[in-house]
């Protein structure tokens, strides 16, 4: 078979500015903890339900200023050390997440590459003063033009920035233990920030929280002064902002704060076997990384199912072993594209593809084609889940059910099995949109088999349905078209649901839906033109010939389990022939520029003996 994905010659991205090494968040080499520095925040005599605003109201701007600060500010700090943060994450979190805004390795470089396509971004040595500028504007709105970036946040903020959650009592997910103020006592969150200068960085925070009128009083624990934020006394809305080892600023729930200090920088989540497992996971410099404790998340669920009683789905044994244990998540900038990563421990379910290869579907998938989401070994998949959960004596009604529906076709593995590669796709004809199901075969004569049967039973009794069959001739393969009579399935849908469904309008027209079976290809579409369009596409004229989907997959991988497609050019042309008048001029003065160099999406998904991975990336052009 032709190789799809044969690159056509592209520039290669910027060579690293050094070798990188993984992350190592280790204890031993974090820096010498300074004595805590002393503020004394003003106290505004503030009580009742607009003490509670005003703190909600405070939280709020801290979190828009920073929040909106700190995704541009990833692109203007320098090179800098391991994340300092992290010393303090406690030990019990379950999701962890951080940005690197210390851009290492080549990150910065890339990132200024992939500006460069943006409109004002093009002269890369102007990039500092052009983000800065940016995010002045970012905090003038937020703050209501208070506050600029430059002047107030940048000479304290160390350009690191983090969020914990710590573990999620049964109340926080259902409210049923003890109601929702209850939930919110229990609730763990926390906020991690480097900080340059420790006396600044405290003082803005306390500058904010005044200018609210938040209710602040201080208290030590453990030689370190806590300020204590809190609405007229209210206990389950109360949190708490220090400074520790005088460079990181965390703020949050009280709780969470008294366990980040408890962690004295040494015995913090950085020492989980998971956690390191997951650190250590990484191949690449990256600029984001979140780290999710996936077993403590179900659990945390079963707690609130047990707590909810049948108001949850359940979940199985046999569904709760095919979790991991936990899951990694990294961003990274390419030169001409971003990329993400999410990695998990190998889970062995009994079933599904053992090896990556190069999915056999995209060979029939029309150039035209501006969507596509495929797997590998679908057919084999599906009866392997279908065959373990059977296993299952709390999913026996389901399975009996699916037993009986696939009877008439000599049973699941006759139904299905035959499927090998197979995919959904959204097709492009001019300004319409059409689409069907592409499947690549592993055995024709079943798949024939299973055509004809269904072929028959409409013939039979699809008249009184709406539904009737006819056939055409193309290029040597049979086309049948199922037409279908809206007003007749309309009718009769209203007649079996009774009641008021009974009275709704009733839809008129007719929709055809049509399928053809080859030794190569089996496609079902939503109209007999996209079929053809399926039938005449081969290897050298389909969607991975064209430079966007190679572009795309050359940053993801092409050797895979599944993948997904979508050329973002051709979608974003769709919506803008919908726009007219005023619109559409205000459209392509202000919104276009901005869009126009994404050219696609891509998203793969590999399995390993140890890690299984989905990478993700959005290109540009």
């Amino acid at each position: 078979m032709t190789d799809p994905y044969t690159p056509q010659p592209v520039q290669p991205p910027e060579a690293p500015t050094q070798a990188w090494t993984p992350p190592v968040y280790e204890a031993a080499v974090a820096p010498a903890v300074p004595a805590p520095v002393q503020v004394t925040p003003t106290t505004p005599a503030k009580s009742g339900r607009g003490g509670r605003l005003r703190w909600a109201a405070a939280i709020a701007i801290v979190a828009v200023v920073l929040g909106s600060t700190v995704a541009v500010a990833a692109l203007i700090t320098g090179s800098g050390s391991q994340a300092t943060v992290l010393r303090y994450v406690p030990k019990d979190t379950v999701v962890y997440g951080e940005l690197r805004l210390d851009l290492p390795g080549d990150q910065r470089q890339a990132a200024g590459a992939f500006l460069s396509k943006f409109p004002g971004f093009a002269d890369q040595a102007a990039l500092d003063t052009k983000l800065d500028e940016a995010l002045d504007q970012l905090v003038g709105k937020a703050s209501n033009d208070k506050q600029t970036f430059t002047k107030d946040i940048k000479p304290w903020f160390g350009g690191e920035f983090a969020f914990a959650v710590g573990p999620l009592p049964k109340g926080v997910l259902s409210g049923a233990a003890s109601g929702p103020t209850s939930a919110a006592a229990d609730a763990r969150a926390l906020l991690l920030i480097s900080v340059k200068d420790p006396a600044a960085a405290s003082a803005w925070f306390t500058s904010v929280l005044s200018d609210t009128g938040a209710k602040t009083t201080t208290e030590t624990y453990q030689g370190t002064q806590l300020t204590i934020i809190s609405p007229a006394g209210d206990k389950a809305m109360t949190a708490a902002f220090a400074i520790l080892g005088g460079d990181v600023a965390v703020a949050g729930d009280v709780a969470s704060v008294k366990a980040a200090v408890d962690t004295n920088g040494t015995q913090s989540l950085a020492g989980d076997p998971s956690f390191k497992a997951a650190a250590e996971s990484a191949k690449n410099d990256y600029i984001g990384f979140a780290y999710v404790d996936t077993k403590a998340l179900l659990g945390s669920m079963l707690d609130a199912s047990s707590a909810l009683g049948s108001k949850l789905p359940a979940i199985t044994d046999t569904i709760s072993a095919m979790v991991p244990d936990w899951t990694a998540y990294r961003l990274r900038v390419e030169s001409d594209a971003i990329v993400g990563v999410a990695t998990n421990p190998h889970v062995d379910r009994g079933y599904g593809p053992t090896s990556n290869r190069v999915n056999q579907v995209v060979d029939h998938v029309p150039s035209s084609a501006i969507a596509l989401v495929a797997g590998n070994d679908v057919g084999s998949t599906w009866v392997g889940a279908y065959t373990k959960l059977g296993k299952d004596a709390s999913l026996k009604a389901a399975v009996d059910a699916i037993d009986k529906a696939a009877g008439v076709f000599g049973g699941v593995s006759d139904a299905i099995g035959w499927i090998g590669d197979a995919g959904v796709v959204v097709d492009k004809s001019g300004s319409t949109v059409d689409g069907g199901v592409v499947v690549v075969p592993t055995d024709p004569a079943k798949s024939t088999a299973f055509f004809t049967t269904l072929k028959s039973f409409i013939a039979l009794g699809g008249a009184s349905a709406g539904l009737t069959v006819s056939d055409q001739a193309y290029d040597g393969t049979t086309i049948t078209v199922v037409s279908v009579d809206l007003s007749k399935v309309g009718a009769l849908a209203g007649g079996l649901a009774g009641g008021a469904a009974s009275k709704l309008p009733t839809p008129s027209g007719t929709v055809d839906i049509a399928f053809a079976t080859t030794d190569q290809v089996v496609v079902i579409g939503s109209s007999p033109a996209f079929v053809k369009a399926v039938l005449d596409t081969n290897a050298g004229d389909s969607v991975a010939s064209t430079s966007g989907f190679q572009g795309a997959i050359g940053h993801v991988g092409k050797d895979v389990t599944g993948l997904t497609y979508v050329d973002l050019s051709s979608v974003r042309t769709l919506a803008e022939g919908r726009l007219s008048g005023t619109e559409a001029t205000k459209y392509k003065t202000d919104v276009e520029p901005f869009l126009a160099p994404f050219e696609a999406f891509a998203s793969t998904t590999t399995v390993g003996n140890d890690l299984d991975t989905v990478t993700s990336a959005i290109t540009v052009k």
